[in-house]
């Protein structure tokens, strides 16, 4: 299979809600040998290195979401994020076609089998259309926010349900997706279902 870049590789994209487990499976994909990307960390990379990136947040949010050193701060930049969904459109109309210009530059340069992004907004951004194959990592939403709970215990149940309800449905997302993994059972579990969909990833890219 010849990836839409022309290459000999499969360019994957990995999708779910927040507390999902997107990045336990990638960590699993990772041991079995694929290279990963993880989009959120190159957008708050790119926060702070992209002075263009910088400067549009800037010109439409003001200068309220800068710290004392006029670097975007991610505690205020985040309030304003998910304080609507207005809001996250119109973050996410500036911020995407930076990091998916970054993402291509960077895994443009790879000789990598298998390369993967993780993103929570593979279908909201249109990234989609970049990847060969588009996975989405399913999780009961109880489970969903305990992890989250856990992880970011400063976070409310109102604050996670909010941003939940602001991400595209799983049922919209599982419509949308090449393949599911379904993380609502234990880690042995899951490591299992990301063997062997990697053993179907290694199927349709033979070496």
């Amino acid at each position: 299979m010849q990836s839409k870049a022309g290459k000999k590789k499969l360019f994957i994209g990995i999708t779910g809600g927040i507390g999902s487990g997107k990045s336990l499976v990638c960590s699993y994909f990772e041991e079995f040998g694929c290279r990963i990307f993880y989009a959120d960390e190159l957008a708050r990379e790119m926060y702070i290195t992209s002075k263009p990136l910088r400067d549009a947040l800037v010109k439409e949010f003001g200068e309220s979401i800068t710290d004392e050193k006029r670097n975007i701060s991610l505690e205020k930049f985040r309030r304003i994020v998910f304080a609507s969904e207005r809001n996250q459109k119109r973050v996410n109309r500036i911020v995407h076609p930076f990091v998916i210009d970054e993402l291509m530059r960077r895994t443009g340069k790879l000789n990598a089998r298998f390369i993967l992004v993780e993103a929570a907004l593979i279908f909201e951004s249109g990234f989609d259309k970049y990847l060969d194959i588009s996975v989405e990592v399913f999780s009961p939403i109880k489970q969903r926010i305990h992890r989250v709970k856990k992880r970011n215990p400063k976070l409310t149940l109102k604050d996670i349900r909010s941003i939940i309800k602001l991400q595209m449905p799983d049922k919209e997302k599982s419509s949308m997706a090449d393949f599911i993994i379904n993380n609502n059972s234990d880690k042995n579990h899951l490591r299992r279902e990301v063997r062997g969909l990697y053993k179907v990833f290694q199927q349709l890219l033979p070496a």
